[in-house]
C-alpha cells in the first residue's frame, strides 16, 4: 500500500529533474552573447534552483548545464570549476545557513559571492593564463566574466525558488520567506537593467568595431583593384597583415598564395552565435572545436563584387582581443562591482526589513509584547506565518485597546476642562474631513451647545464665528495650524478665539489641540474673565503711565526754568570777572591822574581799559542773549560756519588760561577749513567748555606729570567734521560711555556740560567719549554733519 506511492513520488521526482535539466541544457545552447566572444550561460541558474527545491540530487541538473561548456569550448575547466561551485552552495545551504528550512532567505547570492571571489574567479584566471596561453588582460576579463555569471546564476535561481514558493502559496501550505522574496527583489531589480544595459553597450561597440574593420578591408580591396602590380605592392606593404585577391581562376592576382590555399582547403565560415555583421565573414578552421584559440587564429574576409572580384582577408586576432579582452576587462569589472553593491544593498535592505518585523512582533509596550516567545514565533527565516500570529494578537489588542478607550472616555467626561475629539477622514472626492466623536459635559455646559449642534461642523462655525471674515479667519488659521501638526505629528500650536456661545455671549478661550495620527484631541479654556481682568488692569496702568508721564514733564520744565538762570550765570562769570578787573584798573588810573597827573600814557591805558569795559560788556549782552535761545530751544543763525576757525578763536580766546597753566598745546587739521552749518557762538560756548573742562581736570591731579598736555585735532570722516579734545589727565570713570549729567568737579554745577549737551542736540551732532591712547587721558569728539 505505501510502496506505489513512494514509487510514484520517486518517478514523479526524477521526471521534473530530467525536465529542468534538458530546459538547463538547452539555456546554455543559447547563451547571452556579450561583446564578440563572450558568453553568459545562464542555464546553470536552473542547477541553482534545482538546488534549493530538492537538494543534493538537483546537483544533478546543475551539471548537466555545464556540460555545454565542454561541448562549447572544448575543455572541462568550466564544467570542474562550476560543479565545484554549486557543491559549495549545497553545502552551504545545508550547514552554514540554518538548516534547510532557511534556504529561501537569499544568503545563497552572498555565498556565491564568497566563492567566486575567494576561488573560482583565481582558478579561472590561473586556467586561462597558463593553461591556455592567454594574455593576462584577457584572462582577467574571462575571470571576471565567470564571477558575473556565478552570482547572477545563483541571483536567478534564488528569484525561480521564490516564484515556485509564491504559486505554492496558493494552496496555504507553504510559506515565503520575507527576507529572501525581498532579497530577490532588490536584487533582480538591480541586476536586470544592469545586464541589459552591458548587452546594449557590448553590440553597440561590437558592431561599430566590425564596421570599421569592413570599411578598412573594403578600402584597401578598391584601392587595390584600381592599382598596378608595383602599387599594390606597395599598398600592401602599408598593411602587412592583408592578403588580396584579385579575380578568379587561374589568372588570378593573390598577394599571398599560399595563405588562400590553406583558407580555401581548411577553413570555412563561422554560421553560430558570433556571426559578424552582413559583408564580414569570419573564416575558422573546420578540424577543431571552435573554442577560444580557434577565433584567434581565424581571419577576417570580404568580397567586393567586380569586375574584377575582389577578396579580401585579414587575422581576426587584433580585432577579437580588444572585443574578448580590453573592453570586457573594464566592463565586467564595473558589472562586478555594480553585482556586488546590489547583492550587498539587498541584504541590507532585507536584514532591515526583518529586523523591523520581528521588532513589530516581539515590540514591548505598557500591556505587554505583542506576542509571548511561548508562542514558538521563530524570527530567523522570517516566514510569512508569523503574520496568522500577528493578526491573533492584534485581534486580543484590538479588545484590550476597546477596553482603554472606555476608560479613556469615562475619564475625558469627568475632566474639569472642556474636551473633544475629532476624527480626521480622508476622502477622494472632498479630500480631508472632520467627524465629531466625542464631546465632554464641560464643553456642553461651557457654550451652551450639544453634541448634535457641534457635530454639523459648518452649521456651528455659523453660529460660533457669525462674522464672515472673522470665520474665514479662523478658519485659515485652523488649517494652517493642522497642516504645521500633522506634518510634525505633534500639539496644535495654541489658538485664541472669540466665540459665540449658543446664549448669544461671547466667550475668549484658548484652543489647543494634540494631533496623535488621524485622531484630534482638542482642549478648550475659558479665558472670559482672565481677560476682562487684564483689560481693566491695562487701562490702570495705561492712566498711570500717563499720570507720570505728565510729572516728568512738568518735572522737566521746572529743572530747565532753574537752569536757565544758572546757565547764563555760568557763561556769564568769565566776562563779569574781567570787567571788575578793568573796573578796578580804570579807578586806579584815575587816582594817579588826581594825584600825579596825568600823561598821554595814562591817558592811552584808560582808553584801552575802557575799551577793553566795554567789549566785555557787549559780550555779557550776546552771551546772555545766546544762552536764553540755546535754552528755549530756539535754533538761530544756522548758517555756514567754518568750525576750524571757530575752534582756533576759542584757543586765542583760551590762551591765558593755557600759559597760566603751563600746558602743552598741539593742534592738528586747523590749517583747512572745515565747514558745518551751525551757529557759530552757540559752537565757541560749547568747545570754551570742553577745553576749559580738561584743563580743570590736568589741573585737579595735581603734577603727576612733567608737562600736562592738551591735543586738538579736527578731520574730516565721510560727510562729518570730527572734531578730537584729548588730555593727559585722568579720564572718564571706567565705564563711562557718555558724558555725565552732573559736574564731577567739587564745586562745579555741570552747566556747561549741559550746555555742550544742548549745542550738539540743536546741530544734529553726535558726541563720542573714551580713552586717549597717546595721552592717556580723557578723549572727547564732536562729530557734527558738514555742509555750507
Amino acid at each position: 500500500m505505501t510502496a506505489a506511492p513512494a514509487t510514484s513520488g520517486l518517478v514523479r521526482r526524477t521526471l521534473l529533474l530530467a525536465s529542468c535539466a534538458a530546459l538547463a541544457v538547452l539555456w546554455n545552447l543559447h547563451p547571452f552573447i556579450l561583446f564578440f566572444d563572450i558568453q553568459l550561460m545562464l542555464g546553470t541558474s536552473l542547477g541553482v534552483f534545482a538546488l534549493l527545491v530538492w537538494g543534493w540530487p538537483g546537483l544533478a541538473v546543475g551539471i548537466a548545464a555545464l556540460l555545454v561548456t565542454f561541448q562549447q569550448w572544448g575543455h572541462p575547466f568550466g564544467l570542474i570549476n562550476g560543479t565545484i561551485g554549486l557543491i559549495w552552495l549545497g553545502l552551504f545551504l545545508h550547514r552554514c545557513n540554518g538548516g534547510w528550512q532557511q534556504r529561501d532567505n537569499g544568503r545563497i547570492v552572498m555565498a556565491s559571492i564568497a566563492y567566486w571571489v575567494l576561488i573560482g574567479s583565481w582558478a579561472e584566471w590561473i586556467w586561462f593564463r597558463w593553461g591556455m596561453g592567454i594574455s593576462s588582460t584577457m584572462a582577467s576579463g574571462l575571470a571576471l566574466k565567470e564571477v558575473v555569471n556565478g552570482v547572477t546564476c545563483a541571483a536567478l535561481g534564488l528569484a525561480l525558488f521564490i516564484l515556485l514558493r509564491l504559486w505554492q502559496a496558493r494552496t496555504g501550505q507553504v510559506v515565503v520567506s520575507i527576507r529572501g522574496l525581498c532579497f530577490a527583489l532588490v536584487l533582480v531589480a538591480v541586476l536586470t537593467p544592469a545586464l541589459v544595459l552591458q548587452h546594449n553597450h557590448s553590440t553597440r561597440y561590437r558592431l561599430m568595431a566590425l564596421e570599421q574593420q569592413l570599411h578598412m578591408m573594403q578600402t584597401l580591396g578598391d584601392l587595390a583593384a584600381g592599382s598596378d602590380g608595383q602599387a599594390r605592392a606597395r599598398l600592401l606593404e602599408r598593411y602587412p597583415n592583408a592578403a588580396i585577391e584579385i579575380g578568379s581562376g587561374a589568372s588570378a592576382y593573390r598577394s599571398d598564395p599560399a595563405l588562400f590555399n590553406l583558407l580555401d582547403t581548411s577553413f570555412a565560415p563561422e554560421t553560430g552565435s558570433r556571426r559578424p555583421i552582413p559583408g564580414l565573414a569570419l573564416l575558422m578552421r573546420q578540424d577543431q572545436w571552435p573554442i577560444l584559440q580557434n577565433t584567434l587564429g581565424g581571419f577576417w574576409s570580404t568580397t567586393l563584387e567586380g569586375p574584377p572580384a575582389v577578396r579580401i582577408v585579414a587575422p581576426a586576432r587584433e580585432l577579437v582581443e580588444d572585443l574578448d579582452a580590453k573592453q570586457p576587462f573594464r566592463s565586467f569589472l564595473h558589472l562586478a562591482g555594480l553585482l556586488l553593491l546590489g547583492a550587498l544593498i539587498s541584504d541590507w535592505i532585507a536584514g532591515g526589513l526583518e529586523r523591523q518585523f520581528r521588532q513589530i512582533v516581539h515590540r514591548n509596550s505598557a500591556a505587554g509584547p505583542l506576542i509571548d516567545d511561548s508562542d514558538n514565533l521563530a524570527m530567523a527565516g522570517s516566514p510569512l506565518r508569523e503574520v496568522d500570529s500577528l493578526v491573533r494578537a492584534i485581534q486580543e489588542r484590538d479588545t484590550q485597546l476597546r477596553r482603554s478607550q472606555t476608560k479613556l472616555l469615562q475619564v475625558l467626561e469627568n475632566l474639569p476642562i472642556a474636551v473633544a475629539c475629532v476624527q480626521l477622514i480622508s476622502t477622494k472626492d472632498q479630500g480631508l474631513q472632520e467627524e465629531l466623536i466625542f464631546v465632554n459635559q464641560q464643553l456642553q455646559s461651557t457654550l451652551g451647545y450639544q453634541f448634535q449642534d457641534l457635530s454639523s461642523g459648518k452649521q456651528w462655525m455659523e453660529q460660533a464665528f457669525p462674522v464672515a471674515s472673522y470665520r474665514d479667519e479662523v478658519n485659515q488659521r485652523w488649517k494652517v495650524a493642522l497642516e504645521r501638526a500633522r506634518g510634525e505629528r505633534g500639539r496644535v500650536e495654541s489658538l485664541d478665539l472669540v466665540v459665540r456661545a449658543r446664549s448669544g455671549s461671547t466667550h475668549d478661550v484658548r484652543v489647543s489641540v494634540v494631533v496623535n495620527e488621524s485622531l484630534l484631541i482638542l482642549s478648550l479654556l475659558d479665558l472670559t474673565e482672565r481677560r476682562r481682568a487684564e483689560r481693566q488692569l491695562a487701562g490702570v496702568m495705561q492712566r498711570e503711565k500717563q499720570q507720570e508721564q505728565r510729572q516728568r514733564q512738568d518735572l522737566e520744565r521746572r529743572l530747565r526754568s532753574s537752569l536757565s538762570a544758572a546757565a547764563v550765570v555760568h557763561e556769564i562769570k568769565q566776562p563779569l570777572s574781567t570787567i571788575l578787573l578793568n573796573c578796578q584798573l580804570a579807578v586806579q588810573t584815575l587816582d594817579q591822574l588826581e594825584q600825579h597827573g596825568g600823561s598821554p600814557a595814562d591817558d592811552a591805558r584808560l582808553g584801552h581799559t575802557l575799551r577793553q569795559l566795554t567789549i566785555n560788556a557787549n559780550r555779557v549782552v550776546d552771551t546772555m542773549e545766546r544762552m536764553r535761545m540755546l535754552l528755549r530751544n530756539v535754533e538761530t543763525n544756522h548758517q555756514p560756519v567754518d568750525l576750524a576757525a571757530t575752534v582756533d578763536s576759542s584757543l586765542l580766546f583760551l590762551k591765558t588760561e593755557l600759559r597760566q597753566q603751563g600746558t602743552l598745546l598741539r593742534v592738528e587739521g586747523l590749517d583747512n577749513p572745515s565747514w558745518v552749518r551751525g551757529d557759530a557762538s552757540q559752537l565757541q560756548m560749547a568747545i570754551n567748555n570742553l577745553i576749559r573742562n580738561a584743563l580743570e581736570a590736568m589741573q585737579s591731579q595735581g603734577r603727576s606729570q612733567a608737562v600736562d598736555q592738551l591735543a586738538v585735532t579736527l578731520r574730516q570722516q565721510g560727510d562729518q567734521a570730527v572734531l578730537t579734545i584729548a588730555d593727559s589727565g585722568p579720564g572718564f570713570p571706567p565705564g563711562a560711555s557718555e558724558l555725565p549729567l552732573t559736574s564731577t568737579k567739587l564745586e562745579g554745577s555741570g552747566l556747561g556740560l549741559f550746555v555742550v549737551r544742548t549745542t550738539l542736540e540743536h546741530h544734529n551732532g553726535q558726541l563720542k567719549i573714551g580713552r586717549s591712547r597717546e595721552l592717556g587721558g580723557a578723549e572727547v569728539q564732536l562729530l557734527l554733519p558738514m555742509g555750507r
